[in-house]
């Protein structure tokens, strides 16, 4: 039982020992910043998962990101690596795929949709809301069944996957 503990504890040496102005990065869905160094603390912000932040104080596993003002997030989801393209593209897929699966024959064409809608996303073509808005991709009826669509509102551009 005790074993478990160890890792968590060098990553508590870690940060305590971080050096004002080094660099971190994101690596959860979203993190709550915080007014002061605890859970119990009021939310003031949010960041998402890859977004770089600068420390300028540390207290325990608390890494304070702003210096002149109190805005606080837990180092535990904090790394001092920027996520590789590998893991920036499984959080997209873990946040696209319960969207895309509201999509017209999705179990049959779910590898295509999920390909063409990482795709679109990476390129900055469709963002997460458009895929949410739209419930996933559409069958064009019209095509006799080989074309399916979705709209990207903010660049209010039609995309199809066939």
């Amino acid at each position: 039982m005790h074993i478990k503990h160890i890792p968590f504890i060098a990553l508590l040496i870690s940060f305590a020992s971080a050096v004002s102005g080094a660099d971190y990065y994101v690596i959860t869905n979203v993190l709550n910043v915080r007014n002061a160094p605890t859970v119990q603390s009021d939310v003031t912000g949010k960041l998402r998962f890859g977004e770089k932040v600068t420390a300028f104080e540390t207290t325990g596993e608390w890494v304070k990101i702003h210096s002149d003002k109190a805005a606080w997030v837990s180092g535990n989801y904090l790394s001092e690596q920027p996520p590789t393209p590998e893991q920036t593209d499984r959080f997209r897929l873990s946040m696209l795929t319960p969207l895309l699966q509201h999509s017209d024959n999705y179990n049959q064409h779910k590898a295509l949709f999920e390909a063409k809608s990482l795709l679109l996303n990476k390129q900055g073509t469709c963002l997460i809301s458009d895929f949410s808005r739209m419930k996933g991709w559409w069958l064009n009826e019209a095509s006799g069944g080989n074309e399916y669509f979705i709209y990207c509102q903010h660049n209010d551009k039609r995309q199809k996957s066939s």
